[in-house]
C-alpha cells in the first residue's frame, strides 16, 4: 500500500470517527456567567488599582504644594539684586543665538 493509500485511509477513519462522535450538551448560560465573571475580575482590579496609589498621589500632591510654597515664599523674601541676577543668569542660559536659534529653517545637509 503506498502513502497516499494509507493516509487516504487514516482520513476516513477519522471522518468516521467524527460522524458517529454524539454532539457535547453544553449549559446555554455558560458564555453569559463566564463573560460576567471576566468584567467582574476586570472591576476589581480597576478599582484595585484607583484605591491602591490614591495614598501616594496625595503624598506627591502635598508635597509639591510644599515646595511651590517654599519656592514662592522665597522669591518674595528675596532682594532685587538677587532677583535681578537670576534673571541675568536664566537669560544668558535660555537666549537663542545665531548658533542655537533657527533650527527649523537649517536645511538637512548643513
Amino acid at each position: 500500500m503506498n502513502s497516499k493509500a494509507r493516509i487516504e485511509k487514516e482520513d476516513k477513519k477519522t471522518m468516521d470517527l467524527l460522524v458517529k462522535e454524539k454532539p457535547i450538551k453544553t449549559d446555554p448560560f455558560f458564555y453569559t456567567r463566564l463573560k460576567a465573571r471576566i468584567k467582574e475580575e476586570e472591576t476589581s482590579k480597576q478599582r484595585k488599582l484607583i484605591r491602591k496609589p490614591i495614598g501616594w498621589k496625595i503624598i506627591v500632591t502635598a508635597g509639591m504644594v510644599v515646595l511651590n510654597i517654599i519656592t514662592a515664599a522665597i522669591l518674595v523674601n528675596s532682594n532685587d539684586v538677587n532677583r535681578q541676577k537670576l534673571k541675568t543668569v536664566f537669560s544668558e542660559e535660555y537666549t537663542l543665538t545665531s548658533e542655537t536659534g533657527d533650527l527649523l529653517s537649517r536645511s538637512i545637509k548643513e
